[in-house]
């Protein structure tokens, strides 16, 4: 007769946990595998904190706690890249996405997740003509709404005469 863990405690909690963070683990490596962001031996260094060492295999639970929140910690800097990135692809036109998502890659793997960090890519006028062209320049602003204070930051005041 089969036998099962009892469902109390934090179990179902982290069953669950593993679970969705297994799914998009998977999920999260067919974008950027499929979409040339990175290599398969970028993504496994990526995830080479995951790997335990000796002395952490003596607590099994205390291991599995561990690596969940290490999981945790790695998607979530995953998750920040794949925004800094989509941001450079819209609104640049036939960029080689690669270098920049391993540039993030390379910063958080050895720092802390920051939402605030700014990153900072050379890019040419003439590399985001395209969208400067098609987007009048009122829309290439950033709001933030902050304690009920508004503050808009411009991306550009005027479009240099060469476009």
């Amino acid at each position: 007769m089969a036998s099962f863990p009892s469902l109390t405690g934090q179990l179902p909690l982290q069953l669950i946990a593993e679970i969705r963070l297994e799914k998009m683990r998977k999920y999260y490596r067919s974008i950027f595998i499929n979409n040339n962001l990175c290599t398969s031996e970028q993504w496994s260094l990526f995830f080479r904190a995951l790997t335990p060492t000796f002395d952490d295999m003596m607590n099994i639970e205390e291991l599995s706690l561990k690596l969940l929140c290490t999981l945790y910690d790695i998607m979530s800097k995953l998750h920040h890249c794949l925004e800094v990135v989509s941001v450079i692809d819209a609104f640049t036109e036939n960029q080689l996405l690669a270098s920049f998502t391993l540039a993030v890659m390379d910063y958080y793997e050895n720092e802390k997740l920051n939402w605030s960090q700014t990153f900072s890519f050379k890019m040419t006028a003439l590399q985001a003509a395209t969208e400067l062209k098609r987007v009048p320049l009122i829309f290439l602003r950033r709001e933030d709404i902050t304690e009920g204070v508004s503050t808009v930051e411009c991306l550009m005041s005027e479009a240099p005469e060469d476009l």
